[in-house]
């Protein structure tokens, strides 16, 4: 039986972070656990946690007693857990009730499915029709195999390219083997927001193989607080928004020489050669991926009659998944 963790990581979001708890408490399939980060909130938070789930034994609350930020409270949370499966959600989303059922049948269909993500749907308090859509549409009868797809690997593609393959961090699950090589990660600091794409970016490095479901599982909340969905009037200053994008380069680059240094990727150049055999790994490539491969491998230092070869290694296999 697959054990289930719910990580939930919060900072100040006392509006909104009752409602993340609760759409993970009223999933068809039960979550084993849910634990609760808060990473040393100045609302009240905390007070509104304790008053709600004290008495509720699936739920635990770790409070931090110093603000360190989301990537700190991804170590903490994975620390405290025992779940097969993690899932992560930010405070201000919301789960629809059968996001852990459908992710759930992903991973048991698909043994070889190491990191999961799924659809979202935007929303705002003032405007619930889009989720209104969505929820009739999942409440019906789906198929879900037509919405799955494996991605494959991803390790040489994403070191060259630092291409991104996932979504925001509520959409995202990942078995506890491939967690365990991604977590605790270092540099905290350097993730004070947008941890997930230490998440992201590490599953890709360390050869994950990733699956994608379609169904907007996920409800994403807009509001003024948002670290990314809006930008208020500071954060839009030209000056600020150079810094923010010099520092988040330094810190993927950081990123990406401790992955590479953990798998002993010593020389980048020599992995090309895998390129057509990464490529290999994603069952139905799609036109993006067949371009983005043959481009990686052309800009790459391999021989002139091993760039062709790889190429029609890659042509051949494209065609074939297309009959």
């Amino acid at each position: 039986m697959i054990k289930t963790t719910c990580l939930i990581n919060n900072f100040n979001y006392g509006d909104f972070i009752i409602e993340a708890v609760e759409s993970a408490l009223e999933q068809t399939v039960e979550f084993d656990e849910i634990i609760i980060v808060d990473d040393c909130s100045t609302d009240d938070s905390v007070q509104k946690l304790q008053e709600a789930y004290a008495q509720n034994p699936k739920v635990q609350l770790i409070i931090k007693d110093k603000n360190k930020c989301q990537l700190s409270s991804f170590n903490v949370g994975y620390s405290a857990s025992s779940g097969d499966i993690i899932c992560f959600i930010d405070s201000d989303d919301r789960y629809h009730k059968k996001y852990l059922e459908s992710i759930l049948k992903v991973y048991n269909l698909y043994q070889e499915c190491d990191f999961l993500f799924c659809g979202y749907q935007k929303f705002k308090d003032s405007d619930l029709s889009g989720l209104d859509k969505v929820n009739q549409q999942l409440e019906s009868q789906i198929d879900i195999l037509q919405h799955i797809r494996n991605r494959g690997c991803s390790a040489v593609f994403t070191l060259h390219t630092k291409r991104y393959i996932g979504a925001p961090t509520s959409t995202l699950s990942m078995r506890r083997k491939t967690a365990d090589k991604i977590l605790p990660f270092p540099y905290v600091e350097d993730w004070r927001i947008r941890a997930d794409d230490c998440l992201v970016y590490g599953a890709s490095l360390v050869g994950a193989i990733k699956f994608t479901l379609s169904l907007k599982l996920v409800q994403y909340r807009i509001h003024t607080r948002n670290n990314f969905a809006n930008k208020t009037q500071e954060n839009a200053k030209e000056r600020k928004e150079i810094l923010a994008h010099y520092q988040r380069r330094l810190a993927l680059n950081r990123l990406f020489n401790l992955f590479s240094q953990q798998m002993n990727y010593i020389d980048k150049s020599e992995l090309t050669s895998l390129i057509p055999f990464e490529f290999k790994t994603i069952p139905q490539p799609d036109s993006k991926d067949f371009r983005g491969y043959l481009s990686l491998l052309w800009k790459s230092n391999l021989e002139l009659h091993h760039k062709i070869k790889s190429s029609l290694i890659i042509t051949k296999y494209m065609l074939a998944t297309r009959k």
